[in-house]
């Protein structure tokens, strides 16, 4: 017949480009500051997709691959944070790259790429990369604080003993003053005087959920 129904294979064609174009973009280190070098101010509103690295001794490898339908950015700036101060994870060894997608829709790249790059969890598997271990999930609100640690949390546990610079200083300061302080990591705490378990207004005593 002279007529045939076709289907184009969007997908696959944008995630063998993507891979391509990953494969000739370097690395950088996931700090904010190099977060704020790498991506241009007029970029910082860029969706697209992104691969995090993990450097061990000798060994190197993909851990993570992320779509960011919003800023990429904000999502880069929030992992940085995240993966600070862990036990077992040199900070400093974690390295990303990000390619904005100027024409962008939702399509399924992360999974196509998670399968390309090899990186889905492993709880067995010290080694494995960081895709379904809990890295990439959202705080949403008070119902998170009841739920068990995540596969990335019990692996890498967050260092509270707060042992960095400037972080705590000497000296007289109220709950207020302490629970209000920037911290490397997100905490939740209720400082309101009218609400129960909250501060009272004759000591101002501070709960932290």
């Amino acid at each position: 017949m002279a007529f045939a129904q076709f289907a184009f294979a969007m997908t696959d064609a944008l995630v063998d480009q993507l891979v391509a174009r990953f494969a000739a973009t370097p690395w950088s280190p996931l700090d904010q500051a190099e977060i704020d070098a790498q991506i241009a101010e007029k970029h910082r509103t860029a969706r697209g997709v992104y691969l995090l690295e993990r450097v061990q001794t000798a060994n190197v490898s993909t851990v993570y691959v992320g779509q960011s339908n919003s800023a990429l950015y904000d999502r880069l700036s929030r992992h940085a944070k995240f993966l600070q101060d862990r036990y077992g994870l040199p900070y400093e060894g974690v390295r990303f790259k990000a390619l904005g997608i100027i024409i962008f829709d939702s399509v399924a790249l992360e999974e196509r790429l998670i399968t390309v790059y090899q990186t889905r969890w492993n709880k067995d598997n010290v080694m494995s990369g960081w895709n379904g271990s809990g890295i990439g999930s959202n705080d949403t609100a008070g119902g998170r604080d009841k739920q068990q640690p995540s596969g990335f949390d019990k692996r890498f546990p967050i260092d509270i003993t707060l042992n960095k610079p400037g972080l705590l200083v000497a000296g007289p300061a109220s709950p207020r003053q302490l629970f209000t302080k920037p911290l490397p990591h997100g905490r939740r705490s209720d400082l309101s005087p009218d609400r129960k378990g909250g501060v009272s207004s004759k000591d101002e005593t501070a709960f932290v959920k």
